[in-house]
């Protein structure tokens, strides 16, 4: 979709299930997430977020 910054890796890749979120509704959000990979075999992780609009 166009709403989308661009970026080299594919949108909607899931990388794994969320499993609560802390704070919710504040600016600083905490995110528990399951991994689907094992992260204890991997070399490089990389965590993008999206910045919040000036409407939000």
């Amino acid at each position: 979709p166009e709403d989308h910054a661009p970026s080299r890796y594919p949108v909607g890749l899931p990388i794994g299930r969320v499993t609560r979120i802390d704070h919710e509704g504040t600016d600083t959000q905490e995110i528990h997430l399951r991994p689907y990979a094992d992260v204890r075999s991997l070399d490089f992780v990389q965590i993008l977020t999206r910045p919040r609009g000036p409407d939000s």
